[in-house]
């Protein structure tokens, strides 16, 4: 059907194991891709991908729906405007009781097709999430993987990772299938030394540090459908010759530090290790993100050199036979 010349563009909404080589397969073609996430499941596949997009001249946008909600395009706006002023801390997350069992998980269950566990499926939300409202790179990531109900995954059903960014500050993800959150749970929070901003993914609070909450974005009766903006957003941009919001840049799976590589990189961590806790200290420079906008005037980056890890003799109750969080 690519082949067909009534075709300019595809949207990859197969398994996380296919979509690479369709991704490439398109390309070859001369077509635009809109590709689900993840982009891909490995370093070499994230090559390709790559060499693919820049050698056809194609443009390639991932599908990162929910960059698309209004408080994340308005706390976006006041990061980058400076209102919060240096950031020190943001979190993410994603987590719900999934009702997957044996007879309906399908190709989720196995790492081969999946490319691991609930971090690379709904855990790329808050992922991708937390690298849009950071205005820095990462350069060390920790992370553990736990399999509390799922019992049946290869994979884990739970994940909490933790990301030190090059300007010093810090983001927390935390994503699930196994539970329901506490109902205090923020979709996302960032505070920074001016103040501090925070949602329940359907309307945005600001609090001005020593001042009084306000409502920015007034929470929406009926959310927006993401994807129906996320598509139309694709077409805009082939149209008018717009780079879109996320382009591989942001979603190939390379580990230094993109948001596939978060992912991506745990997985591989995991699976060379054969348990659940990694960490990794991000050496090589990463692919650039999307352009920012530089911080306001007076807030400048700040850099400070990350602690060294303490030996795991140090850790209360990190021995490997019951390190918290090992998949059982």
């Amino acid at each position: 059907m690519i082949g067909s010349g009534l075709v300019d563009a595809v949207d990859i909404c197969l398994p996380h194991h296919l979509h690479a080589a369709a991704i490439v397969a398109a390309a070859d073609a001369g077509k635009h891709v809109l590709c689900e996430k993840p982009l891909c499941l490995t370093v070499d596949e994230a090559t390709k991908v790559a060499r693919a997009v820049a050698t056809s001249g194609i443009t390639l946008m991932c599908a990162h729906n929910q960059l698309y909600l209004a408080p994340v395009r308005r706390a976006r706006e006041l990061i980058r405007e400076g209102r919060l002023g240096a950031v020190y801390t943001a979190r993410t997350t994603d987590s719900f009781f999934h009702t997957f069992d044996p007879s309906t998980i399908g190709w989720r269950a196995d790492r081969a097709t999946s490319g691991g566990g609930e971090l690379i499926d709904t855990g790329y939300h808050p992922t991708y999430l937390l690298l849009h409202l950071i205005d820095s790179q990462p350069v060390e990531v920790a992370s553990m993987l736990s399999r509390h109900r799922l019992d049946f995954m290869e994979g884990e059903d739970s994940a909490q990772v933790l990301v030190r960014f090059a300007d010093g500050s810090v983001g927390t993800i935390e994503t699930s299938w196994a539970y329901e959150p506490a109902g205090s749970t923020e979709k996302f929070s960032v505070v920074g030394d001016r103040g501090s901003l925070w949602s329940d993914g359907r309307g945005l609070i600001f609090k001005p540090r020593g001042g009084e909450p306000v409502a920015v974005v007034e929470p929406a009766r009926d959310g927006p459908h993401t994807i129906a903006l996320e598509v139309a957003d694709f077409v805009a941009g082939l149209r008018h010759g717009r780079r879109p919001l996320d382009t591989e840049v942001e979603g190939i799976a390379v580990p230094e530090g993109d948001p596939g590589g978060i992912c991506i990189g745990r997985a591989e961590a995991v699976r060379r290790a054969g348990g659940a806790v990694a960490r990794r200290r991000l050496t090589r420079p990463a692919l650039p993100l999307c352009p920012r906008a530089p911080r306001a005037s007076g807030h400048p980056g700040r850099r400070r050199d990350p602690p060294p890890p303490r030996p795991r003799s140090q850790v209360p109750g990190r021995d490997r036979a019951n390190a918290p969080g090992r998949c059982r």
